[in-house]
């Protein structure tokens, strides 16, 4: 028998406030419909749980090595399926490095994010005219400007 989503939502609460293992059905019937892992979460889980059999850098000066190492692989890289491969070991390998440093490269990411929207609005907010008519020089003033008043890390 299929369980319908909202049979299996409740089945899971009914199984995890009793303590009661949850039933494969169960599972089957939510998965289609939950978020899949953050990507970056998933390459840290990946990494700490290769780390637990000793497959992992010793520092995070090795991971360095190893972040270079993919972007020189990046470089070369020539056509867009290759780039793409090369890309996402790019980020598999930072997101070790995160771990490393005890840093969450998807909270760091969306830090990252929310600090250039807000100097990307500065910058909007600054300019006298709209900033796809700036050229570069101009452009590159404006972000300067942005992160003394928004602040630069």
């Amino acid at each position: 028998m299929t369980l319908s989503p909202l049979d299996a939502a409740r089945a899971l609460v009914t199984c995890l406030s009793q303590g009661e293992p949850v039933p494969d059905s169960v599972r089957r019937a939510l998965t289609p419909h939950l978020a899949p892992p953050c990507p970056l979460e998933r390459a840290r889980d990946l990494g700490a749980d290769a780390a637990t059999f000793g497959f992992d850098w010793p520092t995070a000066a090795g991971v360095r090595n190893k972040v270079a190492e993919e972007l020189a692989e990046l470089d070369a890289a020539r056509d867009p399926s290759h780039q793409t491969e090369e890309l996402g070991d790019v980020l598999f390998s930072l997101t070790q490095l995160g771990r490393h440093l005890d840093t969450d490269a998807a909270t760091a990411l969306h830090a990252a994010c929310d600090k250039f929207e807000a100097r990307v609005a500065a910058m909007r907010a600054a300019s006298a005219q709209p900033l796809h008519t700036l050229d570069a020089a101009a452009l590159d003033a404006a972000w300067r400007r942005a992160k003394e008043t928004v602040g630069c890390a």
